[in-house]
C-alpha cells in the first residue's frame, strides 16, 4: 500500500470516527438536562474520545504533507485529547494503538511507544480482587460494548512498574471499514476507594454509635419506665403519708388538748387534796383536843370512883352502926324500941345507899372502860389521820410533780403537734415534687422514645448511605 494510500485510509477513518463522535458531542452538548449524573460525562468522554481517535487516525505522524493543516475543529479536539487529566487509550485485536499523555502518566510508562502495541490483557492482574479471572471478565465486558456501544466497571489494571490500581473503566466499541476499535477511558479509583472505605469505616462508626445510642436509649427507656413507676408508687406513697400524718396530726392535737385537761384535774386534784389536808391537819388538831377531853373525863370518873368508894366505906360505917344500935335497942327494951326503928331505917338507907353505890360503881366501871376504849379509839384516829395527812401530803408532792411532768408533756405533745403538721407540710410538697417527677418522668420516656426513633431512622440512613457508598 503506497504511502498516499495509507493517509487517505487514515485520513477516511478519522473522519468516519469524527462523524460518528458527532452525535454523542451533541448529546453531550446538550447538558445535565438532558443526561442525569454519569450519563452526562459518559456522553462527553465518549464523543471527545472518538473525536481525538479519529484525529490521530485521519493523520500521519509526522508524514502529513504540505498544505494538509488541521482545522480548527481538528486542532481543538487533538488539544483535547492531549490535555485530559484522565487515561484515554484505544485498541484493536493487535493492541493498543494510541494513548494520551495522561495514559503514560497513569501507567508509570517513559513514552507513549512503551504502551502502543502492547495487549490490554499485559496490564491486568491474572484475577481480579472478585476472584474472577481477568481474561474471562475483559471477554465478557467488550462483548457487551460491542452489544451495546459502551459498558462501564471497575477494574483492577498493573502500572509498568507492577503496581495496582483501582479504576473505573468505560469501553466504547468501534467499527471503521472492517476494523474494530475499542476506546478505553480510565478514571482513577484509588482516591475514591478510600474515601469509600473512610466512608464505609465512618459507616460503620456512626451505625455503631447508632447501635449504642439506640441501646442508651432503650435503657433510657426502661429507667423511665421505672421512673415513672416508682415516681407514681412514690405518689401513691406520699398520698397515703400525707393522709396518715393528717390523722396523726389530728390525734396529736386531741392528745394535747386531753393532756392539757388532765394537766388540769391534776392541778385541781392537788388543790383537793390539799384542801384535804387541811381539813386533816384540823381533824387532827380536834382529836387531840377530844383525847384531852376524854383524859379528863377519865380522871373525873376515877375521882367519881374514888368519891363512891369513900361512899361506900361510908354506908357499910353506917350499916354497921345501925347493927350496934340495933344490938343496943335490944339491950334497952321497950326504951329501946324507938331507936331500934331508926337504927332499922339507918340500916335500910345504908343498905340502899350500898346498893346505889354498886350500880354506881358499875357504871363508873362501864364508863372508864368505855372512856379507856373511846382514848383507844381517839389515839387510832389520830394515827389514822396523821398517816392520812403524811398519805396526803404525799399525795400532794405527786400530784405536783405530775402537774408538772403533764405540763411538760402537754408542751411536747403541742410541739410534736407542730412538728406533724410540719411533718404533713412537707409531706404534701414532697408529694408534689413527686408527682413534678411523675410528669419529669414522662416527659423523659417520650424523649427517650423520640431519641429511639431517631436512632432507629439514623441507622436506617447509614445503611442506604453505605449501599449507596458501595455502588
Amino acid at each position: 500500500m503506497s504511502m498516499v494510500e495509507a493517509l487517505n485510509g487514515r485520513r477516511a477513518v478519522g473522519i468516519v470516527v469524527s462523524i460518528l463522535a458527532l452525535p454523542a458531542a451533541l448529546l453531550a452538548g446538550s447538558g445535565p438536562a438532558a443526561l442525569s449524573g454519569w450519563g452526562f460525562w459518559l456522553a462527553l468522554v465518549v464523543g471527545l474520545a472518538i473525536l481525538t481517535v479519529g484525529l490521530l487516525l485521519g493523520r500521519e505522524k509526522g508524514n502529513t504533507p504540505a498544505g494538509s493543516a488541521l482545522s480548527p475543529e481538528d486542532a481543538m479536539s487533538l488539544m483535547t485529547f492531549e490535555k485530559s487529566a484522565d487515561p484515554i487509550l484505544v485498541a484493536t485485536m493487535e493492541g493498543f494503538c494510541a494513548c494520551n499523555e495522561a495514559a503514560v502518566r497513569f501507567l508509570r510508562a517513559r513514552a507513549r511507544n512503551d504502551i502502543v502495541g502492547m495487549q490490554p490483557s499485559a496490564l491486568s492482574p491474572t484475577t481480579q480482587p472478585d476472584g474472577r479471572s481477568s481474561q474471562e471478565a475483559a471477554v465478557q465486558y467488550i462483548t457487551r460494548a460491542a452489544r451495546d456501544g459502551f459498558v462501564r466497571f471497575d477494574w483492577h489494571h498493573r502500572r509498568l512498574d507492577g503496581s495496582l490500581v483501582p479504576v473505573e473503566v468505560t469501553l466504547v466499541a468501534c467499527k471503521q471499514g472492517n476494523k474494530d476499535y475499542v476506546i478505553t477511558y480510565w478514571k482513577d479509583l484509588t482516591v475514591l476507594l478510600e474515601e469509600r472505605q473512610r466512608s464505609h469505616k465512618l459507616a460503620e462508626e456512626v451505625s455503631e454509635l447508632a447501635n449504642r445510642s439506640a441501646t442508651m436509649a432503650t435503657d433510657m427507656q426502661t429507667i423511665a419506665h421505672s421512673l415513672s413507676s416508682l415516681s407514681q408508687e412514690g405518689e401513691e406513697k406520699m398520698e397515703q403519708a400525707t393522709v396518715s400524718a393528717n390523722q396523726v396530726s389530728a390525734d396529736t392535737q386531741a392528745v394535747a388538748t386531753a393532756t392539757g385537761q388532765l394537766a388540769g384535774s391534776i392541778n385541781e386534784i392537788a388543790q383537793r387534796i390539799s384542801e384535804a389536808a387541811g381539813i386533816s391537819n384540823r381533824a387532827a388538831d380536834e382529836t387531840g383536843r377530844a383525847d384531852a377531853m376524854v383524859q379528863g373525863l377519865a380522871e373525873t370518873a376515877s375521882k367519881i370512883g374514888t368519891v363512891v368508894k369513900l361512899i361506900q366505906d361510908i354506908a357499910s360505917q353506917t350499916n354497921l352502926l345501925a347493927l350496934n344500935a340495933t344490938i343496943e335497942a335490944a339491950r334497952a327494951g321497950e326504951a329501946g324500941k324507938g331507936f331500934a326503928v331508926v337504927a332499922g331505917e339507918v340500916k335500910n338507907l345504908a343498905n340502899q345507899t350500898a346498893k346505889a353505890t354498886e350500880d354506881i360503881t358499875g357504871q363508873i366501871s362501864l364508863v372508864q372502860d368505855q372512856t379507856r376504849q373511846t382514848v383507844e379509839a381517839i389515839k387510832n384516829i389520830g394515827l389514822v389521820i396523821t398517816q392520812v395527812r403524811e398519805i396526803s401530803s404525799a399525795i400532794a408532792a405527786g400530784t405536783e410533780q405530775q402537774g408538772a411532768t403533764t405540763h411538760d408533756i402537754a408542751q411536747r405533745v403541742r410541739s410534736v403537734a407542730d412538728s406533724t403538721r410540719m411533718v404533713a407540710a412537707h409531706i404534701d410538697a414532697v408529694a408534689h415534687a413527686a408527682a413534678k417527677s411523675g410528669e419529669m418522668s414522662a416527659e423523659v420516656l417520650s424523649s427517650a422514645n423520640n431519641l429511639n426513633g431517631t436512632f432507629d431512622l439514623l441507622k436506617t440512613k447509614v445503611k442506604e448511605f453505605a449501599a449507596a457508598d458501595a455502588r
